[in-house]
């Protein structure tokens, strides 16, 4: 399936940046001027950024997270447009390009940029906490910044991409999640949506890819749009959606059972 990512359409909707996949746009523009839909402001839908429907290498990673929607955030918006280069980053991940990064710590200096750096920590204390530094080191003494440090952030990014990545249900951005986005295409998917759900049936029935997934919140949106989940040996859930931990002990199997000695072999695994 071709990547609806390669065309994005940027203009301007009701005096503000309209910034979406050409494809889902006509859907889109269709859901938002129907009268009858008034939503309450943690689900108003925001398009005045690039998606970031996921983040990192999803057609390798070897851990990928599932989740219902970015969330929006002011403060992240405001991050997103005055921080050098960062719009190139989250397109050309969305692009699957080369050069595509697992980039959810780049962000990581203020509240909003902190939450993927904080869950993370528990898997990856020490290689979390020196991409963090590396991160404030850059944006507040870039003299000090040199080839060293570059290298070393570099190779960070490797690892990470490496080994995690995060998908959301929906790719356009929201306080909270709103059901009623499930599905705008005509009663369908959008295209965004159809393609992350066929990477991922894809990966789970590729006999030689063993891919780890982790169900962080919308389990019946993710199992009723790629039903090959259920039944996936490598599928597993956090043990509260509400606030969901990466510690190795809150992460369950699809009968319930903790996993906890399993993740710790995955993190220790990935670390080698």
């Amino acid at each position: 399936m071709e990547n609806p990512w390669e065309k994005i359409y940027k203009g301007v909707r009701s005096g503000e940046r309209f910034i979406v996949a050409e494809s889902d746009k006509p859907y889109i523009e269709e859901f938002l001027d129907n009268k009858k839909y008034v939503p309450k402001e943690e689900h108003k839908l925001h398009f005045n950024m690039m998606s970031q429907q996921f983040i990192g290498n999803i057609l390798k990673a070897k851990v990928i997270f599932l989740s219902n929607n970015p969330r929006y955030d002011e403060d992240y918006l405001d991050q997103y447009l005055h921080t050098n280069g960062y719009k190139d980053v989250v397109k050309n991940n969305l692009r699957l390009t080369p050069g595509a990064k697992f980039h959810a710590f780049d962000l990581s200096l203020e509240k909003r940029g902190k939450y993927w750096s904080n869950k993370f920590k528990v898997w990856f204390p020490e290689e979390v906490s020196e991409k963090v530094r590396l991160n404030e080191l850059k944006l507040n003494s870039p003299e000090e910044f040199g080839e060293k440090e570059k290298e070393l952030s570099d190779k960070l990014d490797e690892f990470f991409t490496k080994n995690i990545a995060i998908i959301d249900f929906f790719p356009y951005y929201s306080i909270l999640f709103d059901k009623k986005c499930e599905k705008l295409a005509d009663k369908d998917y959008l295209p965004s949506q159809k393609f992350v759900f066929e990477i991922l049936k894809e990966r789970i029935e590729d006999e030689d890819d063993d891919v780890v997934i982790i169900l962080l919140r919308g389990r019946s949106l993710w199992c009723k749009a790629v039903l090959e989940l259920e039944s996936y040996k490598e599928f597993y859930h956090v043990t509260s959606p509400q606030k969901a931990s990466f510690k190795p002990e809150c992460v369950l199997d699809a009968s319930e059972n903790h996993v906890t000695e399993k993740i710790e072999r995955l993190i220790e695994e990935m670390k080698k």
